[in-house]
């Protein structure tokens, strides 16, 4: 009687063991990297680009000089993609929708006024 009562025992550890070792993790979800990697800027009747599509450490962004004229009111665009793939992925009506979730910070030089950067 001993002896099945430690059987018992020692097959119940086993099979606790061999359950709890071998249980199904529950996996993370990973967030699926968004790559933004053109910018582009309408000012006026004029684009200006940023771009850089194959990412960190490859060949140099593209990057326009933005020039406008002086002693002008411009209404300002702003257009983000990924250019990586094909065809291009247009994420500007997310970042709209999300508008509190994102922030455009703009440093410009010269006597240049920035205004209305609510809509």
């Amino acid at each position: 009687m001993k002896i099945k009562f430690c059987l018992n025992v020692a097959l119940l550890f086993i099979g606790f063991t061999l359950m709890t070792t071998t249980a199904c993790k529950k996996e993370e979800p990973v967030a699926e990297q968004e790559n933004l990697n053109v910018f582009k800027i309408k000012i006026g009747a004029n684009t200006f680009t940023w771009s850089d599509i194959d990412g960190a450490g490859g060949a140099a962004p593209k990057i326009d000089t933005i020039k406008i004229a002086p002693n002008g009111t411009f209404d300002l665009d702003i257009t983000i993609q990924d250019g990586s793939k094909t065809p291009v992925t247009d994420f500007t009506p997310e970042i709209i929708a999300e508008k509190n979730d994102h922030l455009f910070v703009f440093r410009p030089t010269g006597n240049v006024t920035v205004s209305d950067l609510s809509k």
